[in-house]
């Protein structure tokens, strides 16, 4: 009798384990719609901060033409200022401001567009100041080492005592 028991409930755990992945939701469909959502805006700027930058080279090079780099570069700029302003609002329900209908819409000279995108090179120029200050230079090759690097990476030479000399 004891065995069979046994094997009864050894016969259900096994089965509990192996429909309890077919019986939960995938993790996926368990987060919300709104985290699904800021996924998306930020994956959104992250693609429009690409393009732009596409953009500004494809101008350097010569492969778009000045009129042509004004729309497209006014356009991007419009679409990222709205999506980080959605970001930063935490509200991810879609456009709140529709994008400029024609292509010679002027949306440079708007306050808020040129205030977002100075915002964000201001915080990317501190990150890579930040990251400046935890370094030192070699003063043989002039390499940039880590502060706590006790000889340079590059050219083996001694930075203990310039570290010092420098903090």
């Amino acid at each position: 009798m004891l065995p069979a028991l046994f094997m009864i409930a050894l016969t259900v755990g096994i089965a509990l384990f192996i429909a309890y992945p077919l019986l939960t939701a995938p993790r996926s469909e368990r987060t919300s719609s709104q985290d699904r959502e800021a996924v998306d805006l930020l994956v959104r700027r992250d693609q429009l901060f690409h393009d732009i930058r596409e953009t500004e080279l494809d101008y350097k090079t010569g492969k778009l033409s000045e009129q042509d780099y004004e729309a497209n570069i006014t356009q991007l700029k419009t679409e990222a200022a709205e999506v980080i302003a959605q970001l930063e609002s935490g509200t991810a329900q879609g456009a709140s401001t529709p994008a400029p209908t024609s292509p010679n819409a002027d949306a440079s000279g708007d306050p808020d567009v040129e205030a977002l995108i100075a915002a964000a090179r201001k915080r990317r120029a501190s990150r890579a100041e930040d990251q400046a200050q935890r370094r030192v230079a070699c003063p043989s090759c002039g390499a940039s080492n880590p502060r706590e690097a006790q000889f340079c990476m590059k050219c083996g030479t001694a930075l203990a005592a310039s570290a010092k000399g420098t903090s």
